[in-house]
């Protein structure tokens, strides 16, 4: 099958291709929503894996313009959202399938089969497909720098047995996050409550993917402040996100978590 994966970060987007690939499946790339409409008008694809927030076009605006085609293909959209609400509004926008971050390579799996089953309605969805739930389980009220069994399916998806990759994706993913802390910094001297809002969600997104549970708790939390245009105490809440990206920076290097 032929996939494009239409997300603005690239470590994820890197992470998603080789995920496809293993699965003996072949890869494009699309770096927001606008140029995920123009590649599927050039060329077919089986399925379009996109995630929901991305700048100049955003993922619900993308699955609409491309589901408008009597030939379009599959379309699964990703959000690091767990709630209900982007689920209705990807399905609503003609996605087939929500998929919540970090998904996992059986849940593509499950993706590939049903994209090549006869389309049918399922009951209750209005017309449009149904959600798909994949994400780790964590205590969210007190994780751990690292969860050694995310990281771990991470690092197998990825190839345990490629320590060059390895080290390059991780290595991607601290130096993009160590960028994401300054953005939001700048965001909040400015202040630009969309902006830092963007940055924060990337940031928990990636660092769940890592099993960098507890950034990414931090980042949601500055995320969803952002989002309500609410004031937020930027300045002690860059140094917190400063200095346990420094633990995931050690952690990661030794592939244990500590606390």
């Amino acid at each position: 099958m032929h996939f494009l994966i239409a997300d603005d970060d690239a470590v994820h987007r890197t992470m998603l291709c080789r995920m496809v690939e293993s699965l003996g499946h072949t890869a494009d790339v699309a770096e927001d929503g606008s140029e995920a409409v123009a590649s599927t008008r050039l060329k077919g694809y089986d399925v379009v894996l996109m995630d929901i927030h991305m700048p100049t076009m955003n993922g619900y605006d993308a699955a609409r313009a491309i589901s408008r085609s009597a030939t379009a293909p599959f379309v699964a959209m990703l959000t690091a959202d767990a709630g209900g609400e982007s689920r209705a509004l990807g399905l609503a926008s003609g996605a087939s399938m929500v998929l919540t971050k970090p998904v996992r390579i059986a849940t593509l799996r499950d993706l590939a089969e049903a994209a090549t089953a006869p389309r049918h309605v399922p009951a209750g969805l209005g017309g449009h497909g149904f959600a798909w739930e994949s994400h780790a389980a964590a205590d969210v009220h007190e994780p751990p720098v690292i969860d050694l069994e995310t990281l771990g399916r991470f690092r197998s998806v990825m190839g345990a047995d490629d320590l060059e990759f390895l080290e390059e994706i991780e290595s991607d993913f601290l130096a993009d996050a160590d960028h994401l802390i300054d953005s939001i910094e700048a965001y909040g001297e400015r202040p630009d409550h969309v902006a830092m809002a963007r940055a924060a969600h990337t940031l928990k997104s990636n660092a769940a993917m890592f099993g960098a549970l507890r950034l990414s708790m931090y980042a949601r939390a500055i995320e969803r402040l952002a989002d309500a245009g609410l004031p937020y105490p930027w300045k002690p809440g860059v140094a917190r996100l400063r200095a346990e990206l420094g633990l995931v920076v050690n952690a990661l290097s030794a592939g244990i978590a500590s606390d």
